[in-house]
């Protein structure tokens, strides 16, 4: 995979489960939240990194494909 990725595990709103952030650099900042479970913030986390995998931050596919494919585990 990547070895350009920084995780963070901080408190967000609960309804916001994880989000992963690209920066210019080429780094991918993972932002997993806090207020989950840890077993809950490893599957959260091992989904923000199939995104990665699928390079969506690159294409435009619509964000329903873009969300099964990272929920195929």
């Amino acid at each position: 995979m990547h070895d350009n990725i920084i995780i963070r595990i901080i408190c967000l709103p609960i309804e916001v489960k994880g989000v992963t952030i690209p920066s210019p650099d080429g780094c991918y900042n993972i932002y997993i939240n806090a207020n989950y479970c840890i077993d809950m913030q490893n599957k959260i986390l091992k989904h923000e990194l199939r995104h990665v995998a699928n390079y969506d931050f690159d294409n435009f596919d619509d964000i329903k494909l873009v969300e099964d494919r990272a929920n195929i585990i």
